[in-house]
């Protein structure tokens, strides 16, 4: 019996099309337990995952605002150019990093040129060489999670915001002031899918927010500290849904009580003129409307 596919990103092998074993549930659950109770258990794996990074990590004094999403070269090239040229075509000064994983020495040239082509958007990036997915059978294991490694590195060094978001987007509107309606002391929002049994399908990772405050640094670490955990148990499955489902089962209603519901508007998928992002999964991907949509910004 097999669980739907979750897409496999361009130019990486094929991912196993099956759900996480019993076993591999078991394991990720004490994973994130462990993760709960002691804060320094990974904590060595977090500074020497930053230690491999190359390039310029954020701080506030560049910026309060960040998006940040990840990718590796196929997904550059097919996505995250529109991505940054649609945020230019918004108007306003926006925030944008990008986490390159595993980047040829040609893509790491065409984000130098995209940092200098538009004088409203604030372009940085991080080089992966993604060595915490050496021993992975099935790399975009860690494609699918690495972006949530950065998260507490940037809320460290006071980035008052971060939304987290799929590459694969094209901005239609700011997000930030869709994100001003949460207001303190909430400190982000996920997409939880309460109507979904699957513990892998309870959250959805297209888009996570995070506003700076200890209870969000520590969410975000708990994820990081869990990934790079798991990670080592080469899981044959994505962990970037289940680990934050498990932690905040684990941490109770007190904790989940202080992340939102990600507001409606932010991600798309039907193309509402008043969202912040359109997107789109799957096969959907080379609809017409998708691919129209998303043509005007690939120059």
């Amino acid at each position: 019996m097999v669980d739907e596919k979750k897409e496999t990103p361009i130019g990486a092998k094929p991912i196993a099309v099956k759900r996480h074993s019993l076993y591999s549930m078991a394991t990720i659950w004490w994973t994130c337990l462990r993760a709960t109770k002691s804060e320094t258990i990974c904590s060595p794996q977090l500074p020497a995952f930053e230690a491999g990074l190359q390039g310029t990590i954020p701080t506030g004094s560049d910026t309060s605002d960040l998006i940040l999403v990840a990718c590796n070269d196929a997904y550059f090239e097919s996505y995250a150019r529109a991505l940054v040229n649609s945020a230019a075509s918004v108007g306003q000064c926006l925030a944008i990093h990008i986490h390159l994983l595993e980047p040829s020495q040609k893509t790491i040239e065409e984000a130098q040129l995209l940092q200098n082509r538009h004088s409203t958007i604030h372009l940085t990036f991080t080089v992966d060489r993604c060595e915490a997915a050496n021993n992975l059978r099935f790399r975009n294991v860690y494609y699918t999670a690495a972006r949530f490694l950065l998260v507490p590195s940037l809320l460290q060094r006071g980035v008052n915001r971060v939304l987290v978001i799929d590459v694969d987007t094209i901005m239609k509107n700011s997000p930030w002031p869709i994100l001003d309606r949460i207001a303190e002391p909430h400190d982000g929002a996920f997409i939880f899918r309460r109507r979904q049994w699957k513990p892998w399908k309870k959250i959805l990772a297209s888009a996570v927010y995070y506003r700076s405050s200890e209870r969000s640094l520590t969410m975000a670490s708990r994820i990081a500290n869990s990934i790079l955990t798991a990670l080592e148990l080469s899981p044959r499955y994505h962990i970037d849904q289940i680990i934050p489902h498990y932690l905040f089962r684990i941490g109770g209603h007190g904790l989940r009580s202080m992340f939102l519901n990600m507001p409606h508007d932010i991600m798309s998928y039907r193309y509402e003129t008043s969202a912040a992002f359109w997107t789109t999964k799957g096969p959907e991907k080379r609809s017409s409307q998708f691919t129209q949509a998303k043509a005007q910004f690939e120059t």
